[in-house]
This record gives C-alpha cells, sequence and structure tokens, in this order.
C-alpha cells in the first residue's frame, strides 16, 4: 500500500521585544531605557547577532543570544527618536517528509525584519489655578512652572477640563507658542466661552532637568475677589 508524502513545512524565525520607553518623555528630562527581545527560531539557525539601534546609534550589538539593555537617554528637544532590534541567525537544518526523506529547502542565514518603537519629545503644558494674585504680567517661567500643574501629552491640540476651587484668584495656562488657546468653557455658566477674560504674553518656561525650555504663549485670568464657588472650565486648544 501506497503512503501519501507529506512535505516539510519551513517556519521562519522571528523576532519579539518589548521597549520599556516612554511614549511622550518631557524634553530635558532622563528616560529609562529597557529594551529585552524573544528570538523564537523556528527552523531556522542560532543567533549570530543581535542588534538595538537608537536612530543611526548602535546601543547593543553581540553574538551571545538577545542580551536585555537598559540605559538611560537624556530627552533632547528633536521630532522622535528611534529604537529598533534586529537578529541575524544562522541558516537551519535540512528537514524531512513524513518518510524520512529529505523535503524542501532548508532556511538560509538572514537578517529578521525591524522591531521599531518611536518616542516623541514634548514640551509641557501648563495649566491650574492659585488662591493669590501676583504679578502675572512680570512672572518669570521658573516661578510660573513652580505654581501651576505640568501636564505632558500626545498632542498640544485637544481639551483639558480643570475645577478650579474656592477662593481661586488667579487661573492660568501656558502651551507653546506654535500653538494657541482658543476657547475656555465655563460650564457654571452654560459653557459660555470666556476666553476673552484671558490676558495673554509670552514667557520662557525652562523645560525638565537643565534645559532651557522654550517660549510659551502664557494666559492668566485674575478675578477681582477670591471665587465663592467652583469653577469647572475645559480648555480648548
Amino acid at each position: 500500500m501506497l503512503q501519501t508524502t507529506i512535505p516539510a513545512i519551513y517556519t521562519y524565525p522571528t523576532l519579539s521585544t518589548n521597549f520599556g520607553v516612554t511614549s511622550y518623555p518631557e524634553i530635558g528630562s532622563s528616560m529609562d531605557v529597557n529594551i529585552t527581545s524573544t528570538f523564537t527560531q523556528n527552523n531556522g539557525g542560532t543567533v549570530q547577532s543581535y542588534t538595538v539601534d537608537e536612530d543611526s546609534t548602535s546601543l547593543l550589538d553581540t553574538t551571545s543570544g538577545t542580551s536585555p539593555y537598559s540605559g538611560t537617554k537624556l530627552i533632547p528637544n528633536v521630532a522622535s527618536i528611534l529604537y529598533r532590534t534586529r537578529v541575524y541567525y544562522g541558516a537551519g537544518p535540512q528537514l524531512t517528509d513524513n518518510q524520512g526523506n529529505p523535503s524542501g529547502t532548508p532556511i538560509s542565514s538572514a537578517w529578521t525584519s525591524y522591531n521599531n518603537r518611536t518616542v516623541y519629545p514634548r514640551f509641557a503644558m501648563y495649566y491650574g489655578s492659585i488662591t493669590g494674585a501676583p504679578n502675572m504680567a512680570t512672572m518669570t517661567g521658573s516661578t510660573f512652572k513652580t505654581l501651576f500643574t505640568k501636564d505632558v501629552r500626545s498632542s498640544y491640540n485637544g481639551t483639558i477640563n480643570y475645577e478650579a476651587p474656592l477662593q481661586t484668584r488667579t487661573i492660568a495656562f501656558a502651551i507653546p507658542t506654535d500653538y494657541t488657546l482658543t476657547e475656555v468653557l465655563y460650564a457654571e455658566q452654560n459653557n459660555d466661552d470666556i476666553v476673552d477674560l484671558f490676558t495673554r504674553r509670552t514667557v520662557t518656561i525652562p523645560a525638565a532637568g537643565s534645559h532651557a525650555g522654550t517660549t510659551y504663549n502664557l494666559y492668566y485670568y485674575q478675578t477681582a475677589l477670591p471665587t465663592a464657588g467652583k469653577m469647572n472650565l475645559i480648555f480648548k486648544s
């Protein structure tokens, strides 16, 4: 009785990577970088080289498997930073069919495709309120950033919901000068837009660490008396 021949099926090696980085790190901050990869050999050969790159800079190039990489990155003022990994594996073995005969073409040595992760450095946005009424027209950026909430997010365009508490005297919002505050909706007044109550000036606000920062549009509104009720606001930029 003739036996049906079942040819060998070759499965190519794969590389999976976990990129332990921050998607939107603050410019000037120090970011932990922890990259771990798992190589699945399947029917290919063993690891001959494993590389970890940061843009065009090699962070790791090893022949001893997929060693983890750990380091820190001082975040510069750039649009993006690309991390990527790949493996060069050796040729795989000859497989056989179900009758023990050589079957198919062994997998040749080759590089895996890159695994990529891109991070996008950002300057922070600032917003919030205080009970005092300092001279906002002359306040330095260094002082301002200590008084208001810092928010590093994926986009400068969007909305921020904020509740100003009782006894508020000063409400402020700051965003890099490529962007503007377009609306401030006041929930307790039927979502009236009160952006015209805000005064705008420009100020340089330092970034994280020792980075000099950038120029911001600073918007502020000061009440004549402390507020007697909460103000639920939506900042739109």
